[in-house]
């Protein structure tokens, strides 16, 4: 590479929450994007996570309160280290939040080192969510600080409109992009003849009580007719839906773009 070419490319630091591979949002949203835009635009994104591997294992295991605050507490003193980091690039893009405790003191920090900020965020991350594995430490996580991190950035990244309305309200400069995929890999696939009709559901553990909210309609729906329920995570659902096949499959990155080796499981009792 040329230097010509070198001096044109823009290089952008971004924090993020997990190391590589471990967060659908920021997988999504970014690193799937990461290749495309260094070889199409001469934009190189750099990630930089909060989250130490200790701290992603434990993390939303039940209990272990003291080890998980113990090992955040470290993470977020280590953060420290992208104030200087971020001076050798042209901006930092934060996801969702540039570390997990606290208010937004390192996004404070690098707008006054001048540095062009821009965040984005795919969920209503304003409101605090009692009902995960942490209970009530979520506080700690000082939710208002998004209005703050959005003042502060030059640009806000959505994936809606529901928070582009938020974000509207604390910057002038909010942009919505969806949340999408690289059809390069995931590339459309007519229907199977002859398979029952087939509802899949993705996500990881701390997600599976927005699929509860579906079970009435799910439900209802596997009444009319012959239905899958296919739901791919880390954690089955604590209890099986009724009138539908019920299908569990680990996810698996290697997996996750096209999957169909699994086998349905024994059918739940129809009406």
């Amino acid at each position: 590479m040329s230097r010509k070419h070198l001096s044109l490319m823009i290089h952008l630091l971004v924090l993020v929450q997990k190391p590589p591979g471990q967060s659908p949002g920021q997988r999504f949203r970014l690193e799937q994007w990461a290749p495309h835009l260094s070889q199409r635009h001469d934009i190189r994104l750099d990630f930089a996570p909060f989250e130490s591997t200790r701290l992603s294992k434990v993390l939303y295991q039940p209990g272990r309160r003291v080890e998980k605050g113990l090992l955040a507490l470290r993470d977020t003193l280590r953060r420290a280290g992208v104030l200087w980091t971020a001076r050798r690039y042209d901006g930092v893009v934060v996801y969702r939040e540039a570390a997990m405790l606290g208010p937004a003191v390192y996004e404070h920090l690098l707008h006054a080192a001048g540095v062009p900020l821009f965040v984005d965020f795919d969920d209503a991350i304003w409101i605090p969510d009692l009902r995960g594995a942490n209970g009530k430490f979520v506080y700690l996580r000082f939710a208002g600080k998004i209005a703050s991190i959005c003042r502060l950035s030059s640009g806000v990244v959505v994936g809606n409109e529901y928070l582009a309305a938020y974000a509207r309200q604390h910057s002038a400069h909010v942009f919505v992009v969806p949340t999408s995929i690289d059809l390069q890999r995931y590339s459309l696939q007519p229907p199977p003849p002859n398979e029952p009709f087939t509802i899949v559901w993705s996500g990881s553990h701390s997600t599976l009580q927005h699929l509860e909210c579906a079970r009435a309609p799910i439900e209802a729906f596997g009444k009319r007719r012959y239905a899958v329920l296919r739901v791919i995570g880390n954690r089955a659902p604590d209890r099986p839906f009724a009138n539908v096949d019920n299908v569990f499959i680990p996810w698996a990155a290697a997996g996750e773009a096209v999957n169909r080796t699994a086998s349905y499981s024994a059918a739940s009792p129809r009406a």
